[in-house]
């Protein structure tokens, strides 16, 4: 039997279909080892030393009766892979969170390096500091044996968001965070005018008291827009939200309607009259009758109204969709 090897200095042992071993052979300068007077039968080779400088297989590779030829040669091939090679894996994480509208993201998250499917202590901290992206870097890119080894990663649990991996070692791996949907609420706001009106208003959507975020409202957009993806809870308690409007110069604003009324909330403006003594500006009641008078100029007072609406209302409210713990949407 010939046997034909890559590098000088492996030692290999043969062994015959019942298992004993016949012989243990050298790979020389050419790396060749060869093996003669064998009868036909199957055989197991298995390397005992690598040569220097690589890592020893721990293969077992078998040659058939069949495989030898009209020589009553076989030949078997193998190879080493070089001991102390490294190797990098990148990561970059992206978030689905309507661009962190309601600021539920931490300030870094904490990625931890798996070998084998077990976890190595190796992490890595992704923020803004370093755009989301990081690498594991001088890693050892085989095993004793030869093994190329399989590396994945997972990440510490983010409360509200559902993590999502993508990728391969070899092309970088790809953390997706996207915010949970039962958590979220959706709000839809739209703006009817009556009579004279500036050309945009800007309204605030406030979690808690604190803005999150902000949309300025005129006919390039119909006077609508869709708040999205705003996270019902946060460390286990629900979040408040309130709108507020920027003010408008000659005009007065009130607003009612909060949580209790799931949201519903109704901007009411009403024009102010250049004239304090304007007797449209005051009204009488006769009491004894129980009548009320308004002057025409009362009752022609001009009023303009903004509101948030379902996509399906045509009523002046401000309403913000809720969801139950289910998921189910939660209407008011």
């Amino acid at each position: 039997m010939k046997k034909t090897g890559r590098f000088p200095g492996a030692v290999f042992a043969v062994a015959n279909s019942s298992g004993l071993q016949v012989a243990v052979i050298s790979s020389d300068t050419n790396g060749e080892a060869n093996l003669e007077g064998l009868p036909r039968d199957n055989y197991t080779v298995q390397e005992m030393k690598a040569p220097e400088g690589y890592l020893r297989s721990s293969d077992r590779y078998r040659i058939n009766a069949d495989q030898f030829d009209l020589t009553k040669v076989a030949i078997l091939n193998l190879s080493n892979v070089r001991a102390g090679q490294k190797r990098s894996i990148s990561v970059n994480l992206k978030w689905v969170d309507a661009g962190n509208q309601t600021q539920s993201r931490p300030e870094k998250v904490t990625v931890e390096l798996l070998q084998n499917g077990q976890g190595t202590g190796k992490t890595i901290e992704l923020s803004q500091a370093n755009a989301w992206k990081a690498d594991f870097t001088d890693l050892p890119k085989y095993d004793d044996n030869g093994k190329l080894y399989s590396y994945n990663i997972r990440e510490q649990a983010i409360e509200g968001y559902s993590p999502a991996i993508s990728g391969t070692a070899g092309s970088g791996f790809t953390l997706t965070n996207t915010i949970n949907k039962k958590n979220l609420h959706s709000g839809h706001q739209g703006m009817e005018w009556k009579g004279e009106h500036p050309s945009s208003v800007t309204v605030r959507l406030l979690a808690n008291g604190k803005q999150i975020a902000s949309q300025q409202l005129s006919a390039a957009n119909n006077w609508q827009y869709t708040f999205s993806n705003l996270e019902r809870s946060k460390n286990g308690q629900e979040i408040r939200y309130t709108l507020t409007e920027d003010a408008v110069p000659g005009f007065s604003s009130t607003l009612t309607g909060d949580s209790s009324t799931g949201y519903v909330n109704v901007f009411t403006n009403t024009k102010l009259s250049n004239d304090p003594n304007n007797p449209g500006n005051q009204a009488a009641a006769v009491n004894g009758g129980k009548a009320s008078v308004q002057t025409d100029a009362q009752k022609e007072k001009k009023k303009r109204s903004r509101y948030l609406v379902l996509p399906v209302m045509r009523k002046r409210i401000v309403r913000l969709k809720k969801f139950r713990s289910s998921g189910r949407e939660q209407r008011s």
